[in-house]
């Protein structure tokens, strides 16, 4: 609750859920451009986050239906006057406030999963921090969705690829400790990268505090699914990059390799930034190079979406035909 200079409590804000705001927020209610509205300003600690709504009526402030905050509601409790001194702002603490139970990775799988009736063929979530929250279990969840998809595709829409990173910083010498940590998860679905990278069309962002997991998500999206995102032409070089952390030389791209990682290096060759060898996290070598897991993706894709005309068909000779026509088709036609 905010009280006002007499100690009345004068505005309640209640949370949509529980976060990690510290049981702190401020707000700030400014003058409008008319006597009757304000500007409501929300500030969240410790995530600094802003919400500023300019022009509310003040008497909607009354009723919870008329003004939709993103994070809460802001509701007046108390009998404020449009006379009273503006601004009026407060500092309060949240009454009975909870930062709730500790994060799991069932938690931000369950928020991916609001995105499973949307196109979708790249989860990545690159470099956020946000205060409370585990990079490693955002890219864990990622990867569980996207494995899970692939396992009950008819409720879905479209097949994806996660891609992570491991932390700024990692060294060869890390990668044992790291798998131990499950940064390295043994997934058909998966691509964790290794090396951060300076960014060239911004030079007030620090050295190598680019996520290698966003480059290579705009890389793979540019390079065509039957090529290898580690192809040397027919796979377009990473632009917009001037070096890279990744660790140097034949022995560490082997180990870099044989974990299951790739990483954007320097191609001793070309001179240019590309991917070092194109493939998942998985143990399974028929499923372990992306492009197969994209044609696949592909295929499957597409019969899916192009079958949708025979759903509940009666099953007959004339349909099985339909079936094989269409399908060979199909396939004749990405030779």
């Amino acid at each position: 609750t905010l009280k006002d200079l007499d100690d009345t409590d004068v505005f309640k804000l209640t949370l949509i859920w529980a976060g990690v705001n510290g049981n702190a927020a401020t707000v700030s209610i400014l003058p409008g451009s008319e006597d009757d509205r304000v500007t409501v300003v929300l500030e969240y600690a410790p995530e600094g986050l802003k919400e500023t709504y300019v022009d509310v009526d003040f008497n909607d402030l009354y009723d919870e239906n008329k003004v939709s905050f993103l994070r809460g509601s802001l509701i007046a409790t108390g009998e404020v006057l449009l006379t009273d001194p503006l601004p009026v702002v407060g500092d309060f603490t949240f009454a009975s406030g909870s930062d709730g139970s500790t994060l799991t990775t069932d938690d931000f799988t369950l928020a991916i999963d609001m995105m499973k009736d949307y196109q979708c063929t790249i989860l990545t979530c690159p470099g956020i921090k946000p205060v409370g929250v585990s990079q490693l279990s955002i890219q864990a969840a990622m990867s569980a969705q996207a494995e899970a998809i692939d396992q009950d595709m008819g409720e879905h829409i479209g097949l994806r690829i996660a891609v992570g990173s491991l932390p700024r910083g990692s060294k060869i010498t890390d990668i044992a400790a790291l798998k131990v940590a499950n940064w390295i998860p043994n997934s058909k679905r998966t691509v964790i990268l290794m090396g951060w990278a300076t960014y060239s069309k911004l030079q007030t962002f620090k050295r190598f505090g680019i996520d290698p997991a966003a480059l290579y998500a705009a890389h793979l999206l540019v390079t065509p699914v039957h090529v290898s995102p580690a192809a040397r032409t027919s796979s377009p070089f990473i632009v917009s990059v001037t070096e890279v952390d990744t660790p140097v030389g034949t022995s560490a791209w082997n180990e870099i390799t044989k974990n299951k990682l790739d990483a954007i290096v320097v191609d001793p060759v070309t001179g240019g930034f590309h991917m070092l060898n194109g493939r998942s996290t998985s143990s399974d070598p028929a499923w372990c190079w992306i492009c197969y897991r994209r044609v696949y993706d592909k295929i499957r894709t597409d019969l899916f979406n192009g079958f949708q005309f025979i759903k509940s068909e009666p099953s007959t000779a004339a349909l099985d035909t339909v079936v094989q026509d269409t399908a060979n088709n199909y396939l004749q036609g990405l030779l």
